[in-house]
Order: structure tokens, then sequence, then C-alpha cells
């Protein structure tokens, strides 16, 4: 078994497989791998035939992300569960903080929930003394795992009055695309501008438009602000950390609290007592960075964890100074009636950032199940 370089691909495949993190993640798979074989006692591609599920379900246990495939909640600690947080931020990005000239195209990709998207509002600036026009593209997409608009939607364009400096309806009137993103291209003069800010919305992301090249979006390091998004979208909910997904795969599949300088917290409440092994979290590590000599803002740096139990006894876990991306805790408790989670410090944002909280019952109870 190999893992790394090596691996048989095409001269466009290798432009991928050959970086580190790429390598990192066939070296964890391999050596997973390894571990059924000699568990087993079988050859490597008896694990392909027989065993696949389980690799699959240990890289995902250890942070490993596997496109498409979802990491489902045991029944035994979905049923009955309740799920509440302190608070939960709202899906637009309305504090701009500069204006864009846009005679070079900019582009805003706004994930939805719903199979309809009807409008949105983005602030415009004319600083001509004359009307200009604002054209406006809408492309979709076809893979979730990917920002590629690959499908024109619709195009149309806007009269702005001269001296115009404020908040612009734009009809989006079209069904969900299959990467469940609307990809909104914003076209026109110098003296043409879009509200921006340098504030980064999981999800939400600006990106430089060249019209040749329509499919390759290019990194933009600030975002377009917005507001508005018609049919309203519950994007940031905290029952998002239980969906399956530890990473954005159309949707963003975060809970995201407001924007607070105090504490915030999630709550996991059941309806029964249960028997807890381990919680894994998962936060916030914006794996799309491009270097990582700066303090990644988003991750999670201090959190406490209480845990009650039927006897109204607790169990408490502090963590300071974290900089991992995976937190995993071993507790081996019984009789859990409540989790509480607050997190009182990021590593710069202001706001709480966690994708996923993951449940695990001691070994002896998924035996019997």
């Amino acid at each position: 078994m190999f893992a790394g370089r090596n691996i048989s691909a095409t001269h466009v495949a290798f432009g991928s497989t050959r970086v580190m993190a790429t390598c990192g993640c066939m070296g964890q798979a391999v050596g997973t791998a390894a571990s059924l074989c000699l568990k087993y006692q079988v050859d490597p591609v008896d694990i392909a035939r027989a065993h696949m599920g389980e690799l699959q379900a240990l890289l995902l246990r250890d942070g490993q992300t596997i496109v498409g495939l979802k990491e489902e909640l045991d029944p035994y600690f979905a049923d009955g569960l309740h799920i509440r947080s302190s608070s939960q931020r709202s899906y637009d990005n309305v504090h701009p903080t500069e204006a864009i000239p846009l005679e070079q195209g900019l582009c805003l990709v706004l994930p939805i929930q719903t199979s309809e998207a009807e409008s949105v509002r983005v602030k415009i600036k004319n600083s001509s003394e004359h009307s200009e026009t604002l054209f406006v593209k809408l492309f979709g997409g076809d893979r979730k795992e990917n920002y590629m608009p690959t499908r024109a939607l619709k195009d149309y364009s806007l009269a702005i009055a001269a001296g115009y400096d404020d908040w612009i309806t734009l009809n989006l009137g079209c069904t969900k695309p299959a990467d469940d993103k609307i990809y909104i291209v914003l076209e026109g003069t110098e003296r043409l501008a879009v509200y921006g800010n340098e504030e980064k919305i999981t999800g939400a992301v600006s990106f430089h438009y060249k019209p040749e090249e329509p499919s390759r979006l290019k990194k933009f390091n600030k975002s377009i602000c917005f507001k508005d998004l018609l049919p309203y979208q519950d994007m940031y909910n905290p029952e998002n950390v239980i969906n399956g997904y530890s990473r954005p795969y159309g949707l963003p599949n975060v809970w995201i609290s407001k924007c607070t300088e105090g504490q915030e917290w999630l709550e996991f409440c059941f309806a029964s007592p249960k028997n807890l092994d381990e919680i894994h979290l998962v936060f916030n590590s914006q794996l799309d960075l491009e270097h990582f000599d700066d303090p990644i803002e988003s991750l999670i740096q201090d959190y406490d964890m209480t845990l009650t139990l039927e006897d109204e006894t607790v169990r408490k876990i502090d963590i300071r100074g974290n900089y991992l991306t995976l937190n995993k805790h071993k507790v081996d408790l019984k009789g859990v009636t409540r989790i509480r989670i607050h997190f009182s410090a990021t590593h710069g944002s202001p706001y709480h950032e966690v994708f996923a909280v993951k449940l695990f019952a001691p070994k002896t109870i998924s035996e019997v199940r």
C-alpha cells in the first residue's frame, strides 16, 4: 500500500494530488485502511470489497472530509434531542466600509436553502453626473463542493441615477441550482461601485469575475455587502452542527453566533439519560487560507463544557488556548441529560463558529444496536 505523490494520476489531476495537504489525506486513508487489514487479516483489496463503510466512518470520525458523505448522528442520541444556542448570526453583511468600482466585474456567491430565490439587496454608488448602467448576470453551478459557475440563469441591466448612493433590490427569480448556490455577477464602469468590507462570511464569498472565463472565479480579499435575501434563509441554525457535514458542502453547514464580546453557548438536551463515551467538536480553521502565518481568527480559542447527569451532578471540561480544528474529549459518562458548551474567546473573530458536534456512545451500546 502506498500514499503520496506516487499515486497514479493524469497530469491534470496531479496538479491537485501532488500538494502536501492532499498527500496527508492519502496517508491518513492508507494508514487507516492498513489498520483494518490487520484487524480482519485481509488483503487491501478486500477492504474496498467488504469494509469500505467502516473505513469511511473511521476517517470521518478522525476529522477527514469525504466529499458528499454525511456522518449521521447516532439515533441513540438523535431521538428526542433538543438543541439551543445563545444567539444566531443573521445571513447578511450590512456594514459597508468602502465603495468598490465595477469596471472589472465582481461576483457575490450566495448559498440558498430554499427551493427558489426571489431577491436580494446590495448597496450601489454612482459617482457620475449621469445615469450609469449596472449589468447583472446570474449563474448556477453543478457541484456542491466547488464555487464554480457553469450555467447561465439570466441577465439584465439596471439604470442607476446620477449621484445615487443607497441600497437597490436585485431580482433573482430563479430556482435553486444543483450546487445550492447563486452566483450574482455585477459589472459597470469605474464610476459605478458596489459597497463591501473585509469581513469574512462563511459560505457567502465574493470573487473577481472575468467574462472571458466565466467559470473561473478569482479570489477577492473583500466581501460584497448584501441584505434582505428573500425568502428568508435560516442559514446559521444551531442544528447545523448535527447535520452530518463538518465542512461547507453546497451550504455552509455551520452554526455562527451573533457578533458579541461576551460568552456564547450551544446546549444539547436529551429526552432520556444517555451514556456518552466521547464528544468531538469541529471548529472553523478556514482551510481556504493561502497561508497560516497569521492567527486563524475564526478558530475557537477558549471554551468550557458542562455535562449534567441525571442525579444533577456535573462534569466540567475547560479548554484554553485551543489551536485545533478537531477537538476530541473522552468523557466516559453514564446518564447524561444535558451538555452545554460555553465559548468565551476566538483567535480574533467577533463570531463563534462550530461546524459539528459529534456524540459517540460506548462500544457496548453501539454493538447491541
